[in-house]
Order: structure tokens, then sequence, then C-alpha cells
């Protein structure tokens, strides 16, 4: 089951890399920013975003994070990809914008005896900010809510994992939180 949802995984990777790199092939100065989300590193998760100017209003964002933080009670780690889709008010990658986003998300996570294990997809719509720092620096406040599908294998340990998700909501929930900082090229 691992094995395939890596697959699934690497292939909406590879599809959302194949995008952005036929997206960017007529780029150029300041159409091209690269960032990093500060409350992701604030819970110790790597990350990276890259943001492409597609026309005089219009942006794609994707973001990439993990997560591998273990403590003595808390083993949660998890693989996240997020693109976007901004429409700007202004012009791209100043001031005011809002998005449609989604994710996909693979975790594993433990909490004393707790073990929850599956993948996540989402939806939905996000609102931001931009503050222009310098001619190349920028900071970003990014907020947003939609629906997420969780497919959860719950068990306890010391119990066999389940063959198949046992638990699978549908809730509305936050999608988005971000203080990014980018740098445009």
């Amino acid at each position: 089951v691992n094995c395939l949802r890596m697959k699934i995984f690497f292939k909406f990777f590879g599809v959302v890399l194949l995008f952005v790199g036929a997206a960017t092939q007529n780029a150029y100065s300041q159409r091209i920013a690269v960032k990093t989300n500060a409350i992701d590193w604030v819970t110790l998760s790597p990350n990276v975003g890259f943001e492409v100017r597609l026309s005089q209003h219009f942006t794609l964002d994707f973001e990439a994070a993990f997560n591998y933080f273990i403590t003595k009670d808390l083993k949660p780690n998890y693989l996240r990809l997020q693109p976007e889709l901004r429409y700007w008010f202004s012009r791209p990658m100043v001031r005011h914008f809002i998005g449609i986003t989604g994710y996909y998300s693979l975790y594993t996570f433990q909490y004393k005896r707790n073990h929850y294990d599956g993948d996540a997809w989402a939806a939905g719509v996000t609102y931001g900010y931009v503050y222009p720092l310098s001619r190349h620096w920028n900071m970003e406040a990014t907020i947003g809510v939609g629906a997420v599908k969780l497919r959860t294998m719950k068990y306890l340990q010391g119990e066999k994992r389940p063959e198949s998700p046992n638990y699978s909501p549908l809730r509305l929930a936050p999608v988005k939180l971000g203080l990014a900082f980018s740098y445009l090229f």
C-alpha cells in the first residue's frame, strides 16, 4: 500500500513539475520567485516554494514541505505538495491576491500508542498579501480554507496495521497558513 501511495505521489509531483516547467519557458526578470514559509520552519518542516508569473494578473505557486521531527511521545512525519493558482488585484507578486489551492500529503503520525497512516487531498480558496521589502525580497502572508479528505489507517501500538483505510472523513479545515519570504529573479 505504501509503495502504491508513493508512486501516486511522485506521479502527481512529476505532472506539477512539468506544468511549472512549461509555464516558465518564456520567463524573464521579475517573473520567478523562490520562497520559504517561516511557519513551516517553526514546526521543524523544511520547505521550498516557487512562484511563476503566467500573465498580467495570474501566477502559479508551488510549495513542497516535509517533516520528520520525533520526540518521546510524538512521531509525526509527512510530505506535502501544494500548487496554487493566484489572481493578483494590481500586479503579480505585490499586494493583495486570491487563489485556488490544492494539496496532496502522505503522512504517518504516532502519538503515544495511537498510530495514523494515510494520505490527504484538499482543495480550497486562499487570500494573501505580499509586502515588498526591497527590489528582490518580499514578505507574504497567506491564509486559506477548504475541503480536506483523509484516508487513514488508525490502529493502536501492538495491533496489526489495517489493510485499507478505516477512517475517511471529509472536513472543512484550514488548507494554508503562511508567512513566507521570497526572492524574485
